[in-house]
């Protein structure tokens, strides 16, 4: 519960949110996540003066789905909401967020990546307030910066919807921090995120402050050569990653076979290819790292889920065989080592 505390706390108190959440609060199972959220919103709105019009949500993976319920579970609708990691929980449709502005925050190696940009598409087409902050990282609450990031961008969200006053000088001053953040990743030869930064800013900042920088940098970097080499890589990197998890798959499979062979383990542990994924991982392109990370996070969740279903099988070759899976991409994980 403290980590995102932390993160909040400095531009929390910049800019006069009030920070709460459950002391125990974890993923599952859905009861106590009920319980935990009626108890924190009757406990606070007893206890504080609170601008209903100004409440907010952030939760981080299994969090973040369960933000997207707040309003179900309150009655009350919110001003907005901070996912990191996760889009929306099962059965809820994008349209369900209105009114609430919505900010994805999603690492580039998240295994949850494509389902949060998937998510934005389907926003945009039915105009839904959102923005999806892309970083390089992978499944996490991400940095203090971010964290910064995102509730600047909410009160810039409050002053255009007239939830607060405008004030013209801190709205200036977001955007510069923004617009020298894209520059600075157009000057590091990124060319996805300053294209995704610049975007944004257009969408966030036009009709509140002169947008002529974020304008000319987004046209700038679409017509650049590093883009364009970036869009054709990303088609080749999609593959290269369809045909990964594609053998992934397979193993699993042939591992569940009854030809499966004890004494060929080393065999099938090649076959999920966790070392050449960690090859690729270590790579200085942010691209191809990405790739590779999300598909080792997905192949981790996977391995241990089935090694724990044939744990409790007492099939126990067929899980050491995942388990060493596991250990080979996080070897810090003291369950799998156990």
């Amino acid at each position: 519960s403290m980590i995102p505390m932390k993160l909040f706390q400095r531009a929390a108190e910049k800019y006069n949110f009030i920070l709460l959440c459950s002391n125990n609060s974890k993923n599952g199972p859905t009861q106590d996540i009920v319980r935990a959220i009626k108890a924190v919103w009757v406990d606070s709105h007893k206890r504080l003066s609170i601008d209903k019009k100004r409440i907010y949500a952030s939760g981080f993976s299994g969090g973040a789905r369960t933000c997207s319920i707040m309003h179900y579970l309150t009655g009350k609708s919110l001003a907005g909401i901070i996912a990191f990691g996760a889009g929306l929980q099962v059965k809820i449709k994008p349209e369900d967020i209105k009114p609430a502005s919505y900010l994805g925050v999603v690492g580039m190696g998240d295994f949850n990546y494509k389902e949060m940009i998937v998510l934005g598409q389907k926003f945009a087409k039915i105009g839904v307030d959102y923005r999806m902050l892309v970083y390089d990282g992978a499944h996490d609450w991400g940095s203090e910066a971010l964290c910064t990031q995102s509730l600047e961008w909410m009160v810039v969200r409050a002053m255009r919807r007239g939830l607060i006053p405008r004030e013209k000088n801190l709205m200036q001053a977001i955007y510069d921090r923004e617009l020298a953040e894209a520059q600075e990743f157009e000057m590091q030869q990124n060319p996805y995120l300053a294209y995704e930064r610049y975007s944004a800013m257009k969408q966030s900042f036009s009709g509140m402050v002169d947008i002529t920088g974020a304008e000319n940098g987004k046209i700038r970097i679409a017509g650049s050569t590093p883009f364009k080499t970036f869009m054709q890589g990303e088609k080749k990197r999609a593959k290269v990653e369809s045909n990964y998890l594609k053998s992934i798959l397979l193993a699993f499979k042939q591992l569940n076979s009854p030809s499966f062979s004890p004494e060929k383990s080393g065999q099938y542990i090649a076959k999920f290819h966790g070392q050449a994924l960690l090859d690729i991982e270590k790579s200085n392109n942010i691209y191809q790292r990405s790739m590779a990370t999300q598909v080792l996070a997905y192949l981790y969740k996977e391995a241990l889920a089935e090694a724990s279903r044939y744990v409790y099988k007492k099939d126990n070759p067929r899980a050491a065989v995942l388990l060493r899976v596991a250990v080979t991409i996080n070897p810090k994980n003291t369950l799998a080592l156990y």
